[in-house]
């Protein structure tokens, strides 16, 4: 349920059945305004949320499984504390993605715009994001297995105190890096590294003088 193609033969959903603790299996729901809504725990097994919007959702706790969402967009998206297992998020439009001590296993991000996309204190076995632009990438404090980006930008990354075995950003547009101390996993192409270099040697107490 992961890609557009696999849409077929979901039962629909309404708007007003996103409450708290509700459990989704195989639904769908398309084009609603969730603006508001605050829905703590709800279970989404093998289901679509497609061209929906909102000013604030906020779904803590969420558990999605085999989950797909397609053309959404929203000023602020909350996510504390919830669990993504093979999901994909295309075509998304949201100014802050706030999905800290989250979980997420095999989750694809295509063709998407996130202004902030925190995911602080998360654990991330598998992460994609493919020709994305994201203007700041939190992964402090996180635990992180896998996170590569393809294409697109990322404006600023975040990686205080975070735990990162492989974070592949050398096929981006990667324009800064915050407190490089904490860099251990990080994969960057050359030229991002000597773009690097500047803020490395300052975080080092290095100073870098000209020949003249």
């Amino acid at each position: 349920m992961t890609e557009r193609e696999d849409l077929q033969g979901l039962a629909p959903a309404l708007p007003a059945e996103l409450i708290g603790r509700a459990e989704w299996d195989g639904m769908s729901l398309d084009g609603a305004d969730l603006s508001g809504v605050n829905a703590a725990r709800v279970h989404l097994i093998e289901c679509a949320l497609t061209r929906c919007h909102a000013d604030t959702l906020e779904l803590p706790g969420l558990v999605a499984v085999e989950v797909y969402v397609g053309a959404f967009s929203a000023g602020t998206w909350r996510l504390k504390d919830s669990e993504w297992r093979d999901a994909t998020w295309e075509d998304i439009r949201v100014g802050a993605l706030m999905a800290d001590n989250c979980s997420m296993v095999d989750v694809t991000v295509r063709g998407s715009k996130i202004d902030l996309f925190s995911l602080r204190g998360a654990k991330i076995k598998r992460l994609t994001l493919t020709d994305c632009r994201v203007g700041t990438l939190d992964i402090s404090m996180s635990k992180v297995d896998e996170l590569s980006v393809h294409g697109g930008s990322v404006g600023e990354l975040l990686t205080d105190d975070a735990r990162m075995k492989r974070v592949d950003m050398s096929g981006t547009d990667l324009r800064a890096v915050g407190h490089p101390g904490s860099l251990r996993g990080l994969e960057v192409s050359p030229s991002q590294m000597i773009d690097m270099a500047e803020a490395l040697a300052a975080h080092l107490g290095i100073v870098v003088r000209s020949d003249d």
